[in-house]
Formats: C-alpha cells, structure tokens, sequence
C-alpha cells in the first residue's frame, strides 16, 4: 500500500537519527523498551560541528563513546580518539544528546566530589558504579534538586543507571476514576496481562481503551505533572513508532505514577511542575506512537529498583461498581458522580 511505502520511506531518511529516538525512548523512564545496547559516537567534523552518529568516526578523529540499552544506563567512558587514549574529561561534563540527571565532577573545598542535579518534578533514582570498586553506590535524588553524592578519586571513571521515582514509594491502594471526561460506556480491548503487548514490567498490568481521536482525557488521580511529550503526530504498527509516543506521566502522593500514552499531538492542557487534581483535563486521546488504533494506554507505575513496573489498581465507574480491568471489561462515565469515588 501507498501508505507503507511512504512509513518506510521515512524510516530510511530517518535512520540516521535513529540512535536519537532510541534515546528519547529511553530517556522516558522505560516508557518503551529496547533490547539491544546502543552505543553513539558524539565528535566534531572538519568544520567544527558537533555530530551523533552510531558509526564509529574514521582513525584519528577524538570522539565521546556512550552506550545505552535496556537499562537505562549510560557509560562514561570518558572521552577516546581512536587508537585508545583517553582524556580526564568526563562524558558527563558534556552536553548530552537526550534529558536526564546530570552528572558532574565539581572541586568543592580543593576536593573532587560528583554532583547530580535532577531535572524533573519527581525524584530519580541513581546507581554509580566507579571503576576499580565492585560495589555500586545509589541514591534517591529529591525533585528538582543538585546533591554532591560522593568524593571521588581525581580523573576516576564510572558508570552509571537512572531510573525515575522513589523506589521506596508503596502503593496505597487508591481507588482510581476513568480517565475520560465525556459521558458514556467504555470498553477494555486490551487489560492486566494482555496477550499483545501487555507482557512486560512497565506494561503488565495496564489498560488500554479504544476512543475517537480528540476524545478528552482527565487526571484518573491528582498529582503533580512529572513528564510531558506532546510533539509527534505519527502513530501505526511498525516498531519504529515507539519512539514517537506523546505520554503525560503524573506522580502520585503515595510515589507511584500514572502513564496516560498515545496522546494526540499539541492536546496537553498541561506541564511538568503543574498540579492537578482527580478529574481534571489534560490532553486529548490520539494515536501516536507504536498503536493499532487510536486508543488510550492508562497504567499505574512505580520505580521498583531501577526497574519501573506496573502496579495492579483498582477503578470505580459512575455505577459505583469496580471495572473488571481485563479484555472486555466495561464502565461508565458521568460526571460529576465520579468525584466521590474516594472519600
């Protein structure tokens, strides 16, 4: 079909920059995985521009080796030409290629002493391994917030994982409303365990719930906004796509998280730092990303050691009855009944 060729044409422009959308997916928190380590060279060419590329830089050009994968984690290998020698200018000193904790080298009182600064409105995670030492050391780094970590030995390298959330954050066993604002019945294609795609840590048990595109989408919880991507306009089944999820991720008073995936384009009503409350709009349903059909992805998440795992929850429609979560299952909405699902 003319519309296949056209998705794999793009592909093929793309792919140069693929590495990038990799990182982006990667950067999310585990909104999608991959299961392949990537690893991107970051050097400058002949005219002095800085390039990111997943193809090694001929002989003699100086380049940042960074590696990523499944894990979420980022090597500091500090920067190589190519015949090996390195340089005591930390990666992470250097502009990175997608948003995240920055790690910094920093004298504090003549001293040489690791700084994280957490860039979002939640706190992370973060596992450092130095090189030479067989035991990793973590941290729990507060919402936007910088902390000097450890003291390090002058010119050490290491590496290290990210994860956002508080690993220490217990579910309370909320009861969560629907997470649409029009009135009417809804059905569950996709629930807790599905076959398709409902198989992994982050997505087990979530749900997904076909709806127009353009459909209003509300906060099923308060919370405050942690994460918004809200700039890709594509959406279909080819693998690619799943870099190219617009998502809002909300954090949760008991440290979990609500994912509400698949948003249309330039809908979010809202951004990271804003609170909002239980029913509230904030974007508009779509069909971006890796998506069979325009549908809403809704799961509860918590950071489970720098694993972010899907939690089981419960959901009360407008009849006041629980919402079988699971393939078929249906609820209703009317508003304003929802409202005193929690008391």
């Amino acid at each position: 079909m003319a519309g296949d060729n056209l998705t794999n044409l793009e592909f093929v422009v793309q792919l140069g920059r693929g590495v990038q959308l990799i990182l982006l997916m990667l950067s999310v928190v585990g909104m999608a995985s991959v299961s392949a380590e990537v690893t991107i060279y970051r050097y400058q060419d002949a005219s002095g521009r800085w390039m990111f590329s997943d193809s090694k830089p001929k002989t003699g050009v100086r380049y940042y080796q960074m590696s990523y994968g499944a894990s979420d984690s980022a090597k500091n290998t500090n920067p190589k030409s190519s015949n090996g020698s390195s340089t005591s200018r930390a990666f992470a000193n250097i502009p990175r290629p997608e948003p995240g904790p920055i790690l910094a080298t920093e004298a504090v009182n003549g001293r040489s002493w690791l700084s994280v600064t957490n860039p979002f409105y939640a706190p992370i995670e973060l596992q450092v391994s130095l090189d030479g030492q067989s035991q990793p050391f973590k941290r729990v780094v507060p919402a936007k917030s910088k902390q000097y970590v450890r003291e390090l030995p002058a010119g050490i390298q290491y590496q290290y994982q990210w994860k956002i959330g508080d690993p220490g954050a217990i579910s309370d066993d909320y009861i969560y409303q629907p997470p649409v604002l029009k009135d009417g019945i809804y059905s569950i294609s996709q629930g807790f365990n599905g076959a398709f795609s409902h198989n992994r840590p982050g997505n087990r048990y979530a749900v997904d719930i076909p709806m127009p595109v353009g459909t209003a989408i509300v906060a099923a919880r308060g919370g405050v906004v942690s994460q918004v991507v809200d700039a890709y306009g594509a959406g279909g089944g080819t693998q690619w796509l799943r870099s190219q999820m617009n998502y809002i991720t909300i954090l949760h008073s008991d440290g979990t998280f609500g994912v509400y995936a698949h948003l249309l384009a330039g809908s979010s009503q809202v951004k990271p730092g804003d609170v909002v409350a239980v029913g509230q709009l904030i974007a508009a349903s779509g069909n971006s990303g890796y998506s069979t059909g325009p549908h809403l992805h809704f799961a509860v998440r918590r950071n489970a050691g720098l694993v972010l795992q899907s939690i089981p929850f419960r959901m009360k429609d407008a009849s006041g009855q629980m919402v079988s979560l699971v393939k078929g299952g249906k609820f209703s909405v009317k508003r304003p009944a929802l409202l005193s699902a929690n008391p």
